[in-house]
């Protein structure tokens, strides 16, 4: 196995354990630099090792920062899915994800494919304390103006004043795919949740990049920001329907 093979698979099984953030440049030559510097030590850390420690530290962060409920729960939550037929070993996370987004931190993706088409979930916060996040789904109000006055937290109706309670409001939805949702955990950490109904059946056997976009809209400001995000997804296999027939 190449080094670079290495690398690879400790990053898939970093990614399907932890809810992990992006790439950490800093800290991966941080941690390299300090292992040079140990010339005591009778053999060296591969640097595959070494990312496998960054991305352990990073994923600590992540967990801290973002929690969140996986696609097994979330589906469920979202469509009238059969639930016995979902093969938890068919979930997958990407092998590299990135976005361009300034004001948003992004979760692991999980991904589920099936006859019905791929399903994605990720989760998704504020980069700054000076913003609270909120889905599409989450207005109560019947908008005629704007922004909204009142907002659903878990199932709780508040206005929106108390709730952002000074800060301003980021509304974030994904403009890819054909149908969308945003669901909160018990402790209010927001996932959205949506689906590709014709997704390229040639291309996810064998793996493939996936482009995914997303819109951050501040209800103060009435400022919007538009999101890439790129995924390299590993192989993938279709599994049945997960809808009823």
């Amino acid at each position: 196995m190449t080094l670079r093979d290495e690398q690879v698979k400790i990053r898939a099984a970093m990614n399907a354990a932890f809810s992990g953030l992006e790439d950490d440049a800093s800290l991966a030559q941080r941690i390299q630099t300090e292992t040079k510097g140990e010339i005591k030590m009778k053999r060296k850390l591969s640097t595959a090792l070494v990312l496998a420690i960054a991305a352990l530290m990073l994923s600590a962060v992540a967990l801290a920062a973002i929690s969140w409920a996986g696609i097994s729960q979330l589906l469920p939550r979202t469509l009238p899915i059969q639930e016995e037929k979902l093969v938890e070993a068919a979930i997958t996370t990407p092998l590299k994800q990135t976005h361009n987004s300034k004001l948003l931190n992004f979760g692991t993706a999980e991904l589920y494919w099936s006859e019905n088409g791929l399903y994605i979930t990720i989760p998704v916060d504020a980069a700054s304390d000076k913003y609270v996040v909120c889905g599409t789904h989450d207005i109560a109000d019947n908008v005629n103006g704007w922004p909204p006055t009142h907002i659903w937290i878990n199932d709780v109706q508040m206005t929106a004043d108390e709730w952002r309670n000074g800060r301003e409001i980021l509304e974030v939805e994904t403009t890819s795919g054909n149908w969308s949702a945003s669901l909160r955990s018990e402790d209010g950490a927001l996932a959205l949740v949506f689906g590709i109904d014709s997704p390229d059946n040639r291309k996810l056997p064998e793996g493939m990049s996936l482009t995914l976009r997303f819109t951050a809209s501040n209800w103060q400001t009435l400022e919007t920001e538009y999101i890439t995000m790129n995924l390299e997804l590993p192989p993938m296999t279709m599994q049945e329907g997960l809808l009823p027939s």
